[in-house]
């Protein structure tokens, strides 16, 4: 029985040795299984990093081609910009220009308007001058009307003195200083002979001398 045992002890343990390889095994590809889903876990998280990673450089790409589209456009603006600078330079220079130039102008346009006033008072002081002087020469001229006047009243009461005496024969020297007259004031001087029935000679004679109106 003893060995009836033992050989069931062996026979035992030959089913436990057959037992513990196959478990083994299995514990084994328990654990390549393990190995295979965390590798296909890390494998899916790798990829799924990996399209991350390409979606975020496709996302850089896209940001770099915005990037430098904004940078050529801020270029192209800041070229803008300094063109607009020269311009307004240039259109300041012109204007600075302009401005210098109408400056210029309004000192002539002042001096000459100086000058102006300056020729006007001498021409009021000349018209001034000159009217008095008119004044002058008018009041002058009234006197000489004054006087031409009078002259004129003297020789015609002269003549009607004078000239309704009847005469005949040679006239003495009284007679004829008194028929010495100058008349003034007058372009036409009118002389009547007329004879009566009474005596017969040789007919009337009669000297004058015209002289211009003195200046």
């Amino acid at each position: 029985m003893g060995s009836g045992r033992d050989g069931g002890k062996e026979t035992t343990g030959g089913r436990e040795e057959a037992v513990g390889p196959h478990n083994d095994l299995e514990m084994m590809e328990a654990r390549q299984q393990q190995m295979l889903g965390a590798l296909n876990a890390t494998t899916t998280d790798m990829l799924a990093q990996n399209d991350r990673v390409l979606n975020m450089e496709g996302r850089q790409q896209q940001m770099l081609g915005a990037l430098n589209a904004t940078t050529t456009d801020m270029l192209a603006q800041n070229d803008r910009v300094l063109n607009m600078e020269d311009r307004q330079q240039q259109m300041l220079g012109a204007l600075n220009a302009t401005t210098t130039d109408m400056l210029a102008q309004n000192d002539r346009v002042l001096n000459m308007e100086g000058r102006q006033q300056q020729v006007l008072g001498a021409l009021n002081a000349t018209t001034t001058d000159m009217l008095a002087q008119n004044d002058r020469v008018l009041n002058m001229e009234g006197r000489q009307q004054q006087m031409l006047g009078a002259l004129n009243a003297t020789t015609t009461d002269l003549l009607a003195s004078t000239y309704p005496r009847k005469l005949c024969g040679s006239l003495n020297p009284t007679t004829l200083k008194l028929l010495s007259l100058t008349v003034h004031g007058t372009r036409k001087l009118l002389v009547s002979f007329s004879s009566d029935t009474s005596n017969q000679g040789s007919g009337f004679r009669m000297t004058y001398q015209a002289h211009s109106r003195p200046s």
